[in-house]
């Protein structure tokens, strides 16, 4: 099972979530590609604003952290369903348009017919950005966009859902 969250949101919207998702815990923004299957940081959100998805975790998780081998493109990828990590997909704006994001977190995952819970200190956690990122925005039919965005719809900009 996997909870979202979809929004449309703006930069300065991500960076008042994620300054309210670190008073939580202390996090660590995660490369999503790994060239050799280890985790990889940015060095803060504000390095972190230059991709169009990463991941978050707990600090004192990362070493919980699993990748997946991509043989063909060379790389390692963090494997979501098996860690402890917040996927951030970021609103994409491109002029007149703006693309849906979501924040992200897989519960629970098969290892072959065994079903692996995830911690529940992660499970809080998680939860617990989920709510964040919900109040701090407007919910409106099953979405949830931000005041800055709302007053951009005024002017001429369109909601994309992909």
């Amino acid at each position: 099972m996997s909870p979202q969250v979809n929004f449309y949101i703006s930069r300065n919207d991500e960076a008042k979530i994620i300054e309210k998702i670190s008073s939580m815990a202390e996090v660590s923004f995660i490369k999503p590609i790994s060239t050799t299957g280890s985790v990889v940081l940015f060095d803060n959100f504000g390095v972190a604003k230059e991709v169009p998805y990463f991941y978050f975790a707990m600090r004192r998780d990362l070493e919980r952290i699993k990748f997946r081998h991509i043989p063909a493109q060379g790389y390692w990828i963090v494997d979501d369903d098996k860690s402890p990590v917040i996927e951030f997909s970021r609103s994409i704006w491109d002029g007149k348009n703006i693309r849906i994001g979501r924040i992200r977190y897989v519960k629970n995952y098969y290892d072959g017919e065994n079903k692996i819970e995830k911690s529940a200190e992660f499970l809080k956690f998680a939860s617990g950005v989920t709510s964040i990122t919900k109040r701090a925005l407007n919910l409106d039919d099953g979405e949830y966009i931000s005041d800055e965005v709302y007053s951009l719809l005024k002017s001429g900009y369109v909601l994309q859902q992909i």
